[in-house]
């Protein structure tokens, strides 16, 4: 197909690069979700696995849908919902178990998303940063887990050095 018939089908190649998006995004959820239970570990180490797969099955897919790799692409509302229903979905095995936060989910995502991106940057095909997975998931349930056992951080002002 030639770039023109293209678009006969879409108004400008961000109309293409969007519908693209939603594809992808619905490629995801109809994978089998992450699985459910009693262990975060055994959760979160089946969510993060899904997620790696559906990287390395189709890594400029999952480019497109994690890094702003097209200038001036923002994808519409509707596909955005879809990203949303994605992570919503992703997330709620977690919710399910845990006290998780929006943090303890931004960092999840961003450490899961940096070894994925650090995979397909450095040695595309093989496993060298996503064999790092399980050791990436026994930190991030250390983290929430040990969240509890943590005093919460002191309000007010900063003492300086020779205070009371």
């Amino acid at each position: 197909m030639a770039a023109p018939s293209l678009y006969s089908y879409f108004d400008s190649k961000h109309g293409l690069y969007d519908a693209m998006y939603a594809d992808g995004y619905r490629s995801f959820l109809a994978l089998e979700p992450p699985a459910a239970g009693p262990d975060l570990r055994a959760v979160l180490r089946s969510a993060a696995k899904m997620y790696v797969r559906f990287a390395a099955d189709g890594p400029v897919k999952w480019q497109l849908l994690n890094q702003r790799t097209i200038p001036g692409f923002e994808p519409s509302a509707q596909s955005y919902a879809l990203a949303k229903e994605a992570y919503e979905r992703t997330a709620a095995p977690l919710h399910a178990i845990a006290d998780v936060t929006q943090q303890d989910l931004d960092l999840i995502g961003a450490v899961i998303g940096g070894l994925i991106s650090q995979q397909l940057a450095n040695e595309p095909g093989g496993t060298r940063w996503v064999s790092r997975l399980d050791d990436a998931v026994d930190m991030l349930v250390h983290h929430i887990e040990g969240k509890a056992a943590r005093p919460a951080p002191a309000r007010g002002r900063r003492r300086t050095k020779g205070e009371a």
